[in-house]
């Protein structure tokens, strides 16, 4: 009840610590949680993101979800981490719509939480290398390279070839990151000749 009572404080430091002591309760305190998402300060909606990603409860992946476009990268770069925390499927394709985000920070976090779903993102992720925006090309080229799916590599090989340097350059690491495995699909193609680099 305290807690509830601090979350009403015009302070947004004892909101945000309110926030903080919430966290413990766990599963309890998510509606109060979710709540916070809506808070008029930005320490404390990071705070609460923070708080719902620790406590992974899946009824808090629609409410980050919209806070993913919160107009502060800080509030964005907490959702993304939150939402790969939590794990819940998703969250993928917003996390992938974070990678044209106009902030670096932002992009790095929503690869890293991308990354959470293995396998399971791929599909997305191969899209996304066919996206018109370059930084959403090389972002996707690298969460495939964190990934490591060895069944990636063809589609990054595709994508060698692409007009913007910075996105053959984010290819180029995804496919070194597979070390020896990229070896002899690149050397064919190499071979064959039908990849400009």
């Amino acid at each position: 009840e305290q807690y509830l009572e601090a979350l009403r404080s015009s302070d947004e430091t004892i909101r945000a610590s309110a926030v903080a002591a919430l966290q413990g309760m766990g599963k309890e305190a998510v509606e109060y949680l979710i709540e916070a998402l809506n808070d008029p300060h930005h320490t404390v909606r990071i705070a609460a993101a923070e708080a719902l990603g620790e406590i992974r409860d899946p009824d808090a992946v629609d409410p980050l979800i919209g806070l993913s476009r919160d107009a502060r990268e800080d509030v964005r770069i907490a959702v993304a981490g939150a939402l790969g925390r939590i794990g819940d499927r998703r969250s993928i394709q917003p996390l992938v719509t974070l990678f044209g985000d106009g902030y670096h920070g932002v992009r790095v976090a929503a690869a890293d939480a991308v990354t959470v779903f293995g396998r399971d993102a791929l599909g997305a992720l191969e899209e996304a290398l066919d996206s018109p925006i370059p930084v959403v090309r090389v972002t996707a080229a690298k969460a495939i390279g964190l990934i490591g799916a060895t069944e990636s590599i063809p589609i990054l090989i595709e994508h060698l070839g692409d007009t913007a340097p910075e996105v053959r350059w984010s290819v180029a690491r995804a496919l070194a990151d597979f070390g020896p495995l990229a070896v002899e699909p690149l050397f064919l193609v190499l071979r064959k000749g039908k990849k400009s680099m």
